[in-house]
């Protein structure tokens, strides 16, 4: 897990297709499970894990590595809705529900990335898609200069 994806974390190297590269790997973990909670940067955390700063480490709640995938959608949001990080605290049901509606009323995006986008925000990280799904979802899309 990198626990810690952001804009400035991510260096795009390729619109067709579409590729980044991650980079800056101090918050990363090995293994698919953890109960760290000070990690990461407040906004791009995912539900799962606020949640579990809210209870405690001893909860018994935990996270794995679909809280990755939060962060790109958040990350993704920015880019494609060219939105500054305008809230300022965890992603709320409130901020998710606005960036949902943002991605539609944007026009950043077309409507295959606005669907993945909005599958990454999933409060529930059961509904995220994994790297790979997220990458399969994108096999057909050929970047912003070809779409029409």
């Amino acid at each position: 897990m990198h626990r810690g994806i952001r804009p400035g974390n991510l260096a795009i190297v390729s619109w067709n297709p579409p590729q980044c590269r991650v980079i800056n790997f101090g918050s990363a973990q090995m293994g698919i499970n953890s109960n760290d909670v000070n990690v990461g940067t407040t906004p791009y955390c995912a539900p799962e894990m606020w949640r579990l700063s809210r209870s405690g480490k001893n909860s018994g709640l935990g996270y794995n590595e679909k809280v990755d995938m939060f962060a790109v959608g958040v990350s993704a949001y920015q880019i494609f809705c060219k939105q500054p990080l305008w809230w300022g605290h965890e992603a709320d049901e409130y901020v998710l529900d606005v960036m949902k509606a943002d991605l539609k009323s944007q026009g950043g995006a077309p409507l295959d990335v606005q669907n993945l986008i909005r599958s990454l925000l999933a409060d529930d990280a059961e509904l995220r898609p994994c790297a790979k799904d997220a990458r399969k979802s994108l096999d057909n899309w050929h970047g912003p200069e070809n779409q029409g």
